[in-house]
C-alpha cells in the first residue's frame, strides 16, 4: 500500500494540507482496484489502489473531499415513473462531479489522462461496448428502446477525460440516437463543467427531462418543500 509522502507532490500538497486542518485523513488499501473515498464525520477514508498515476488519483480523491466540504452531496430522489435505483443516482452523481473537478484537477498540474485511474477507464470502454450493441440490435428490430438507454452511453462519453478512442462510438451512437439526447445531454454536461455550485438538483431534473422521465424529483432535505420535478423544469 502507498504511504503518505508517495501520494503528495506539488499539485495536491496544498489541498491536502488544508484539508488536514479539518479532517483527519487515513490510506487504506482498496479492496478492488478501485480508488475511493468515504466521509464518516472528522474522519476520511481514501482506499488507494497500484496505477501508474498514484498522486494524481490522490488529488482527484481530494478534490471529492473538498466538495463535501463545501457542502455537495448527492440528492434524494422520488421516482414515480419506475426503473431508477440508488445505484444510478450515485453513479450519475459521481459523473456529475468529475465534470465539475475536471478543470480544478487540470490546474494543479496533473495530466488530463491521469484524472481516473486505470481500471476506471476500462468500465467506460466495456459498458460502452456492452451496451451500444444491444441498442443497435434493439433498434434493427424495430423496437424503440427507453430513452435513457440512449442517454447513459452520452453521460459515459463525455465523462472527463475526453479520450479519442470513445469517437468510435460517438459516431455510432450519433446514428441511432434521438436528437433530443445527441444534443442535449452533452450540452447540459458542458453547463454543468462551469457550474461550481453544490446544489444538482436541476441538473438531475433536467437530466431525466430530457430523457422523457419528468415524475421524478429531487430533493436536498428529504422533504417535501425543497423538491424539484423534472417535468417542472
Amino acid at each position: 500500500m502507498y504511504e503518505l509522502k508517495e501520494l503528495l507532490d506539488d499539485g495536491n500538497q496544498k489541498l491536502h494540507d488544508e484539508l488536514a486542518k479539518r479532517l483527519t485523513i487515513k490510506l487504506e488499501q482498496s479492496v478492488d482496484s478501485y480508488w475511493h473515498v468515504a466521509i464518516n464525520g472528522s474522519e476520511v477514508i481514501i482506499d488507494v489502489a497500484e496505477t501508474v498515476w498514484p498522486a494524481a488519483c490522490f488529488a482527484h480523491e481530494l478534490l471529492h473531499v473538498e466538495r463535501r466540504l463545501q457542502g455537495a452531496a448527492c440528492p434524494q430522489f422520488i421516482d414515480n415513473e419506475g426503473g431508477v435505483t440508488p445505484q444510478l443516482i450515485g453513479y450519475l452523481f459521481n459523473v456529475f462531479e468529475h465534470v465539475q473537478i475536471y478543470s480544478r484537477f487540470l490546474e494543479l498540474g496533473y495530466a488530463a489522462e491521469s484524472f481516473i485511474g486505470d481500471s476506471d477507464v476500462a468500465d467506460i470502454d466495456v459498458a460502452l461496448e456492452r451496451d451500444l450493441p444491444v441498442l443497435e440490435a434493439t433498434i434493427a428490430q424495430g423496437k424503440t428502446p427507453p430513452l435513457l438507454n440512449f442517454a447513459l452511453p452520452y453521460v459515459a462519453l463525455e465523462s472527463p477525460p475526453p479520450h479519442p478512442r470513445r469517437e468510435k462510438y460517438r459516431s455510432r451512437l450519433d446514428k441511432i440516437t434521438p436528437s433530443r439526447i445527441a444534443q442535449n445531454v452533452p450540452a447540459l454536461l458542458q453547463k454543468l463543467s462551469a457550474y461550481h455550485g453544490t446544489d444538482l438538483r436541476h441538473v438531475f431534473g433536467l437530466f431525466f427531462k430530457i430523457a422523457n422521465m419528468p415524475r421524478i424529483g429531487f430533493s436536498n432535505t428529504g422533504s417535501q418543500d425543497d423538491i424539484i420535478v423534472a417535468g417542472n423544469l
